[in-house]
C-alpha cells in the first residue's frame, strides 16, 4: 500500500492543503470517468432537497429547504472563482424581474472557506445585495449534502423541499432556465424543455425554441388567471419576435380575458397576417369582434360559415355561430348551433337537458 494511504487508513490528519489536493483529485476523476455525473449527482428533479441548518453571515439560522412555500435559489462557489463572479452578475436582473415580483424567493450563496463574500456582493446593486443570503460553507457541510464539486453549481429548491432542477457548471442559458424554474417551483407554470435528469432538451438554446418555451410559460400563466405575469412574459416575447404567431393568439386571449377586445383584435389580425389559415387566431378574431360594442354581425357570421365549412367539427365555432345568432335574436339557431358545440365537447348525452321545465 502507498505510503500516503497507509499513513490516512492509520488516522493520519494530512495537512490542510494537502486535503485540498485530495479533494481536487477526487473530483477530477469523477469528471473524466463520469462527466455530468460530477456535480448533485444523486439529485433530480422531484427529489427531496437535504435538509442541512447552517447560520448564515448575519448570524440567522438558515434552513435549506425551509419548505414554508419560499423557492430556493443556492449558487454554490468560489468568490475568486471568474465564472461564479459571471454567473452572480448574470442571475441579479432574473430575481428582480417583474415576472417573479409576486413570488417568495430567496437567493443563498454557498461559499467554500476562505471566500470573500464582497468580491460577490458588490457586483450587485444596492437593492440585491440586500436580500442575498450568504453562508460560507467552511466546514463543507451544504457542499457534500448536496454533493457539490465543480462551481458555480446552482440547485433551485421549491417552496415543499423538492428539487426543480440543478445546473452543475456554467450555462450560457442560465438566466432564462433560472426563471422558468422560479416559476415552475412557485406552481405558476407546469416543468416544460426539461428531461428525466432536469438538463434541458436538445435545441432549447435557439431563438425559436426560446420565443416558443416563453409563450408556452405565458399560457400557463394565463390559464392559472395571472394576468399580470403572464402580459409581462408575452409583451417581452413580442418584443423580440413580433410575427410570433402563438404569442400574438396568446396575446390575444389574454387580452380577451382582461376585457380589451379592440386590443385582441388586433393581436389576432397581427397573427393571421402571418398565417392566414391559422383556426386559433381566425375563432379568436371572431370571439373578440362578438364583443364589439357594435359588431358586424353579417361579416362575422360569414367569416364562420367559412371556417365551418372547412372545419365542421370545431366546437368553438359552434359556439360563435350560437353567439351570433343570440345576438341576432334567432333563438332556435341560437340553441341549435350551442347543442351541437356541446355534443362535440362532451358528447350527445350532454347536449339535451335531463328536465324539461316549460317556460312560464
Amino acid at each position: 500500500m502507498p505510503r500516503l494511504l497507509r499513513q490516512r487508513s492509520a488516522g493520519f490528519q494530512p495537512h490542510p492543503l494537502l486535503s485540498a489536493w485530495w479533494a481536487v483529485l477526487a473530483a477530477s476523476c469523477a469528471m473524466l470517468f463520469n462527466p455530468g455525473a460530477f456535480a448533485a449527482a444523486d439529485l433530480h428533479p422531484g427529489d427531496e432537497a437535504p435538509a442541512v441548518t447552517v447560520n448564515a453571515l448575519d448570524g440567522q439560522a438558515l434552513e435549506v429547504p425551509n419548505r414554508n412555500g419560499t423557492v430556493q435559489v443556492l449558487l454554490f462557489g468560489d468568490a475568486s472563482h471568474e465564472k461564479v463572479q459571471q454567473t452572480v452578475t448574470r442571475l441579479a436582473p432574473v430575481l428582480g424581474d417583474p415576472l417573479l415580483e409576486e413570488i417568495e424567493k430567496q437567493w443563498v450563496l454557498v461559499l467554500t472557506r476562505g471566500s470573500d463574500p464582497d468580491a460577490l456582493l458588490s457586483l450587485l446593486d444596492e437593492n440585491t445585495r440586500s436580500r442575498v443570503v450568504v453562508v460560507r460553507d467552511s466546514d463543507r457541510r451544504v457542499f457534500e449534502a448536496y454533493h457539490v464539486f465543480a462551481v458555480p453549481t446552482i440547485v433551485v429548491i421549491d417552496g415543499q423541499g423538492k428539487i426543480v432542477r440543478v445546473h452543475p457548471g456554467p450555462n450560457p442559458r442560465i438566466e432564462r432556465m433560472i426563471l422558468e424554474d422560479i416559476l415552475v417551483g412557485a406552481h405558476r407554470i407546469e416543468p416544460g424543455g426539461i428531461d428525466k435528469d432536469g438538463q434541458p432538451e436538445a435545441g432549447a438554446g435557439d431563438a425559436a425554441q426560446h420565443t416558443a418555451r416563453l409563450t408556452r410559460m405565458a399560457s400557463q400563466l394565463l390559464q392559472r388567471g395571472l394576468y399580470g405575469p403572464a402580459e409581462r412574459a408575452l409583451t417581452q416575447v413580442l418584443a423580440d419576435a413580433p410575427d410570433s404567431v402563438d404569442a400574438n393568439i396568446t396575446m390575444g386571449e389574454l387580452l380577451l380575458a382582461t376585457g380589451r377586445p379592440a386590443e385582441a383584435t388586433e393581436r389576432f389580425r397581427a397573427a393571421l397576417r402571418v398565417q392566414p389559415e391559422s383556426a386559433g387566431a381566425t375563432l379568436g378574431l371572431a370571439t373578440a369582434e362578438i364583443r364589439q360594442a357594435e359588431p358586424d354581425l353579417d361579416a362575422i357570421a360569414a367569416g364562420m360559415s367559412k371556417f365551418l365549412a372547412a372545419h365542421p367539427d370545431d366546437p368553438r365555432a359552434h359556439y360563435l355561430m350560437g353567439l351570433i345568432h343570440e345576438r341576432r335574436g334567432q333563438s332556435d339557431e341560437a340553441i341549435a348551433s350551442f347543442k351541437r358545440s356541446a355534443a362535440l365537447q362532451l358528447g350527445p348525452v350532454y347536449a339535451e337537458p335531463s328536465v324539461s321545465v316549460d317556460a312560464p
